[in-house]
C-alpha cells in the first residue's frame, strides 16, 4: 500500500505480507497526520513492514509487525518533513535487523512509547543511526525490549534523545549501547 500526499486517513485492521518492497509506504509531501491502527505488517515484506518518509504527524498503534521483515518500521526512509510521529502500543518481533529504525534527523519531536519489541532472530530492538543526519528530539518511553541477538537499543547517532522507563533484558549484547559520541 502506498499512502502519498494524503491527510488524516485511518488505515485500520489490514494485513500486509509478502510484498516485495514494504507492507506500507507513507510518503506524503503536503500530506500527513494519518492513523494506522491494529494492522498486521508481516511476514516477509522486502525492506520493512512499514516505511514513513516526508509525512509529519502519523500515528501507528496497536499493530503487529513481525517475522522476517528486515526492519519492522523505518521512521525516516527518505528526507523531508517528518516531525511528530507516534509509534505506540505495537508488538514487534523477529524482524531481522531491527524492530524500529530511525536513520535520519527529520523525525524530530517524535515518540516511541509502550511497545513490546523482541526476538528471536531480531538483531536490535530500536536502532538510531545517521544515514542522513543524526536523529534529534525523540522520546523513547516505557517500551519492553528483550531477547535480541545484539543490543536492545543501539544509538549510533543522535542528540536530545530521551529514554524514560524502558525495560531491557535478555539481550545477547548490551541492553542499551551508545556509540560514536552520540549524545542522549
Amino acid at each position: 500500500m502506498r499512502v502519498e500526499q494524503t491527510v488524516s486517513n485511518t488505515i485500520f485492521g489490514n494485513s500486509f505480507e509478502s510484498n516485495s518492497t514494504a507492507g506500507v509506504h507513507v510518503i506524503s509531501a503536503g500530506g500527513g497526520w494519518n492513523t494506522f491502527r491494529k494492522n498486521r505488517f508481516g511476514p516477509l515484506n522486502g525492506l520493512y513492514g512499514m516505511g514513513i518518509g516526508n509525512s509529519p504527524g502519523n500515528v501507528v498503534d496497536g499493530s503487529n509487525v513481525f517475522f522476517r521483515n528486515p526492519v519492522g518500521i523505518e521512521v525516516g526512509y527518505n528526507s523531508g518533513q517528518m516531525d511528530g510521529q507516534r509509534i505506540a502500543g505495537n508488538v514487534f518481533y523477529s524482524n531481522t535487523t531491527a524492530g524500529i529504525r530511525v536513520p535520519r534527523a527529520d523525525p524530530s519531536n517524535s515518540i516511541i512509547v509502550s511497545n513490546r519489541i523482541f526476538g528471536p532472530g531480531q538483531a536490535v530492538g530500536i536502532l538510531l543511526t545517521n544515514q542522513s543526519g543524526a536523529p534529534n528530539k525523540i522520546r523513547i518511553v516505557r517500551n519492553l525490549i528483550y531477547s535480541h541477538g545484539a543490543e536492545g537499543i543501539r544509538q549510533r547517532a543522535g542528540t536530545n534523545i530521551f529514554y524514560i522507563g524502558n525495560v531491557l533484558y535478555k539481550n545477547v549484547g548490551d541492553g542499551f549501547a551508545v556509540y560514536n559520541g552520540a549524545v542522549y
